[in-house]
C-alpha cells in the first residue's frame, strides 16, 4: 500500500507500561499507532501538505559482557561459613 494513502487507526501513548489512548501526539513523544505498515522508528507521519522530517538513523542495541576469572579471597573454597 502507498505509504500517502494509508490511514492512523488507533494512537496510543505510555504511562507505566500501560497503553492509553490519545487524541493526539506531539514531535518526540513515544507512542503506538495502528493502521499503519511498513513504517519505522524515525518515519514521519503527517498531514495532506506538510514537510517529512528527514529520516533518523537509529544504530542496532548492543550488548557488552566481560568474562574474567574470580580473583576474590574466597574462590575455589566451599563450605557452609565461607
Amino acid at each position: 500500500q502507498d505509504s500517502s494513502s494509508q490511514k492512523v487507526g488507533e494512537v496510543f501513548v505510555y504511562d507505566n507500561f500501560n497503553r492509553i489512548p490519545a487524541e493526539e501526539v506531539g514531535a518526540g513523544d513515544i507512542c503506538a499507532v495502528s493502521g499503519l505498515g511498513n513504517i519505522s522508528i524515525g518515519d514521519t507521519i503527517m498531514g495532506e501538505g506538510a514537510e517529512p522530517l528527514p529520516t533518523i538513523e537509529v544504530e542496532a542495541p548492543t550488548v557488552r559482557m566481560a568474562f574474567l576469572v574470580n580473583t576474590l579471597p574466597f574462590s575455589g573454597q566451599e563450605g557452609k561459613f565461607v
